[in-house]
């Protein structure tokens, strides 16, 4: 139990739960608690939450943590925790929620094209009478008359623009959202490299949090609220990276096959190059096939088949791999592209 006893007014009836997004949710009574809040108490709120329409209740900024720090110090009670979101779930909840938000946008952008035309549809309409386009603005009733009904024609025409810029927003936007539901960074070998690796070192984290803390997890029932908080949390991320390291190592795995039965180079290719002598081939590729030297080659960065490689030679590198470098005699070089070129170079010479 936490020890602060909570003395804020607005703050009796309050408390803490661990939502299924593993994201801390401050619930209050009601509007009320919230206004006769302090200041001060407010400001608190603002900083570490922000309000959750759908959930009726204040949603932490963080996430995977604990209690934020500005609300520590008011001893608001933890009362459990809801149900974690796997992996799977979010991506699919996420990927309803972009092709809901497309559809939305699409459906937007039709309707501000057809405002745009409706608009536009009067002047183009005049606009091939050379007499109304042309008649001088004449200082009589009639005149002035005329002159206001042709202006706000030409304020329509000048409106229908902005509505179809606003159009093409919404267009923009719908394709944003309709590419993040199509997943497309999975068809990335370095976008599914970075990932494996980046869930591999939060799962070896892992075995050094439960070494940590050990005693708090054995008795976690009997810990302070704050740090019931922090290690539910904690397990639950650890828990979803388990998640994400499988759902990526198959992915990676997948889109390897894809790529071999396509005869298209993969990281595993690359991988099976840079084990074995790649420096002394390409060595021996430069000198037999251009007459070049070489000084140094060593990778620069990139994963996969978008690994970089720093080149220096003694001559000039060939123009297809100088790169509009400041010397020609240096440059970086797609690791994937000169092994290609090394193979054809070999197949020509077999």
């Amino acid at each position: 139990m936490n020890t602060t006893i909570n003395q804020e007014k607005g703050f009796e009836n309050a408390y803490y739960i661990l939502n299924s997004d593993n994201k801390v949710e401050l619930h209050l009574s009601g509007l009320e608690s919230y206004r006769s809040l302090s200041e001060t108490a407010k400001t608190a709120v603002k900083r570490a939450f922000v309000w959750g329409r759908q959930r009726g209740a204040w949603v932490s900024r963080s996430k995977d943590s604990g209690i934020p720090y500005s609300m520590k110090h008011y001893g608001i009670p933890f009362h459990g925790e809801q149900e974690r979101t796997t992996y799977e779930d979010a991506r699919e909840r996420r990927i309803e929620k972009a092709e809901h938000k497309a559809e939305r946008h699409e459906e937007w952008a039709a309707a501000r094209e057809r405002n745009a035309v409706s608009l536009q549809s009067e002047f183009n309409k005049l606009r091939k009478d050379w007499a109304w386009l042309t008649q001088p603005n004449v200082n009589t009733s009639g005149g002035r008359s005329f002159t206001n009904s042709r202006n706000s024609v030409i304020a329509r025409y000048d409106k229908g623009f902005e509505e179809m810029k606003a159009a093409q927003r919404h267009e923009e936007r719908a394709a944003h959202f309709l590419k993040i539901a199509s997943e497309s960074e999975l068809k990335s070998e370095s976008y599914l490299i970075n990932r494996v690796k980046e869930n591999e070192k939060n799962v070896r984290e892992f075995a050094r949090f439960t070494e940590n803390y050990s005693d708090r997890l054995e008795t976690i029932d009997e810990q302070s609220d704050d740090w019931k908080i922090w290690l539910k949390a904690r397990m639950n991320f650890y828990q979803t990276c388990f998640e994400k390291l499988e759902f990526f190592i198959s992915a990676l795995r997948e889109l390897t096959a894809q790529k071999k039965e396509a005869g298209v180079m993969c990281a595993e290719d690359i991988q099976e190059k840079v084990a074995g002598n790649v420096k002394g081939d390409v060595k021996k590729y430069l000198k037999e096939k251009y007459g070049v030297d070489l000084v140094s080659f060593s990778k620069a960065f990139g994963v996969g088949v978008n690994t970089y490689y720093y080149i220096k030679t003694k001559q000039p590198l060939p123009l297809e791999y100088h790169s509009g470098w400041a010397s020609d005699c240096s440059a970086q070089i797609r690791l994937a592209k000169i092994i290609a070129d090394m193979d054809a170079f070999n197949q020509q010479k077999a």
